[in-house]
């Protein structure tokens, strides 16, 4: 686990009310450009913290714990939509007199599902994209059916009081050969455990409205000319590049592809001069 004492630092933390709950987020930075930035699964906005040192200068940063992560308060059970998280950045923008009429956004994962939804509803207020390892170019099967079905998400409710059973059948899957390593230990370090059982639920079910139309996504950005910019890892095995370059090919030459040195964990300092690389130039 990275330190992130050392690099937040520089960034200050905040929150801005909704509803019932308090989002949170750090910023700082000086520079004239605006970039908001969206974590991964179980993560939080210190992922971001390292890049400050590196795009100060050039950024203001903007790094948004999302329901449920982080140091966010959240105690809303009700859906979260794409448009009240843009109106949360705008009351952000005002809170802090940010004067940029427009900004990028970075999404890494699951943030990068959070970037797409964005960027098929308020595609008048952003830039640029950066999608790194980003999830929302393919439909996850069980993600579909534990929050977007009925049944899936009863099944899924009770899965989380009583894991026993989806593990048992897990295993055999992965035993045959059918279930890939990193997505085997994945479940398993989650499903073990209580807390995380209850955390998983709370985090697909709070995001489940975050799911692109990428058809609409990809006629926003060649209407509005934003180039979107994704960023893998070589030794990726959980989000591969596929779906995104073809989608990338499909916005040409708005979209740009880059594979990097690296696995799933793109947000770590040793990165730095290869994102950074990407997102100035």
């Amino acid at each position: 686990m990275p330190n992130y004492l050392y690099f937040s630092v520089a960034l200050q933390a905040d929150f801005i009310p909704y509803q019932d709950s308090n989002l949170h987020y750090l910023y700082g930075g000086k520079g004239d450009k605006l970039l908001f930035c969206f974590h991964g699964f179980g993560e939080s906005a210190e992922n971001f913290c390292f890049l400050e040192s590196h795009l100060s200068d050039q950024y203001t940063i903007v790094a948004i714990d999302l329901p449920f992560h982080g140091n966010s308060r959240w105690n809303s059970y009700t859906d979260f939509e794409p448009s009240s998280l843009v109106a949360l950045l705008d009351k952000i923008k005002d809170k802090h007199a940010f004067q940029q009429t427009s900004y990028e956004i970075v999404g890494y994962s699951m943030g990068g599902r959070v970037a797409l939804s964005l960027v098929e509803i308020a595609s008048d207020k952003i830039f640029k994209v950066y999608l790194l390892a980003p999830d929302g170019f393919k439909v996850n099967f069980w993600y579909w059916l534990a929050t977007q079905t009925y049944l899936g998400n009863k099944l899924f409710s009770a899965t989380i009081n009583n894991p026993a059973p989806f593990l048992w059948v897990v295993n055999v899957i992965h035993r045959a050969g059918f279930l890939n390593q990193s997505i085997h230990k994945y479940v398993n370090a989650y499903l073990h455990d209580q807390k995380k059982r209850k955390q998983l639920y709370l985090r697909w079910t709070s995001l489940r409205k975050f799911k692109p139309n990428l058809r609409q996504v990809k006629a926003e950005i060649l209407k509005r000319k934003i180039e979107l910019i994704q960023v893998y890892g070589q030794h990726d095995r959980i989000i591969l590049p596929n779906r995104g370059r073809r989608f990338s090919d499909s916005i040409h030459p708005l979209g740009k592809l880059e594979i990097i040195n690296s696995g799933h964990r793109l947000l770590e300092e040793k990165h730095a001069t290869a994102l950074v690389k990407h997102i100035l130039k």
